[in-house]
């Protein structure tokens, strides 16, 4: 299914994206490996994640948040733990892996599991972590433009939580009409709750 979005947002989605990926860049090493750790207490802290007891997490790739202490301590916890595979365009499943060993680097340059770990179905999952490449303090995400995500996550409900370094915040966030807004944002100073 393809999005098909208002012109002007799909453009200024294009050009904010573009400007983002720009300062995602330019982030240094120190402060992205500080607010990586700051990301994950928090999110452990939540209740969603100490109740959830099948975790949906993106892998951080080198200028994403780092979840990889998420992911392992969720591992430690005895929590089924499922990461992002692509299958096709737009379309993604979710793959139980046991240990940060069992990824490789596959499509797009992301570390993934492989094809034959066990499928995770969208109604098992209690808590769906989720990457960007900005998202606004009122839960607009702004995406890497593949769809991947959003698909993935409109007919369910579990919690939604969105990381992001705070320096990559930004108020005016174009939604399309098939984008979805995030439960909470959380960054390195703390957790934004969106859910009333």
């Amino acid at each position: 299914e393809i999005k098909i979005m208002e012109n002007n947002s799909y453009i200024q989605k294009k050009q904010l994206r573009k400007k983002f990926l720009l300062q995602q860049n330019a982030l240094e090493k120190d402060y992205k490996r500080k607010a990586s750790r700051a990301i994950s207490e928090h999110l452990m802290a939540t209740r969603e994640f100490k109740d959830a007891r099948v975790i949906f997490c993106f892998v951080g790739m080198e200028n994403e948040v780092d979840t990889r202490a998420i992911i392992e301590n969720a591992i430690a916890l005895g929590k089924k733990v499922a990461v992002p595979l692509v299958v096709s365009r737009g379309i993604m499943e979710a793959k139980q892996i046991h240990s940060l060993d069992e990824l490789s680097v596959q499509s797009f340059g992301i570390l993934e599991p492989s094809k034959n770990a066990p499928t995770i179905m969208p109604e098992e999952i209690e808590l769906a972590i989720v990457p960007c490449v900005a998202c606004s303090h009122k839960g607009a995400r702004l995406g890497y433009g593949g769809g991947f995500y959003d698909r993935y996550m409109q007919t369910q409900s579990f919690p939604k939580f969105c990381l992001c370094y705070e320096k990559l915040t930004n108020e005016e966030i174009p939604m399309g009409r098939y984008d979805l807004t995030m439960d909470a944002l959380i960054t390195e100073i703390g957790i934004f709750d969106f859910r009333g």
